[in-house]
C-alpha cells in the first residue's frame, strides 16, 4: 500500500517541487516523510507552507524574487 501525500490543490507542481527539495537538503531531515502540505497565510513577499513531517508540523518559508537581495 501506498502512502498519501496531502497536498492543498491550489499549490503548483513548480512550488511543491520546491519544498521537497528544500527539506531534503536539510540533514536533519534526511529519513523523513512529508505527509502534508498546505499554504499558510500571510507574507507580502514570501510564500509561506505547513508541512506535517514525520508527524510533527513546521512552517516553511520560500523567498520571493529578489527577496534574497536582502
Amino acid at each position: 500500500m501506498h502512502e498519501q501525500i496531502m497536498i492543498e490543490p491550489s499549490i503548483s507542481l513548480e512550488t511543491i517541487g520546491r519544498v521537497f527539495k528544500l527539506i531534503s537538503e536539510i540533514p536533519y531531515f534526511a529519513n523523513s516523510r512529508i505527509s502534508a502540505l498546505e499554504i499558510l497565510p500571510g507574507g507580502l513577499t514570501n510564500s509561506n507552507y505547513k508541512v506535517m513531517i514525520d508527524d510533527v508540523t513546521y512552517a516553511v518559508r520560500l523567498a520571493g524574487a529578489g527577496t534574497m537581495e536582502y
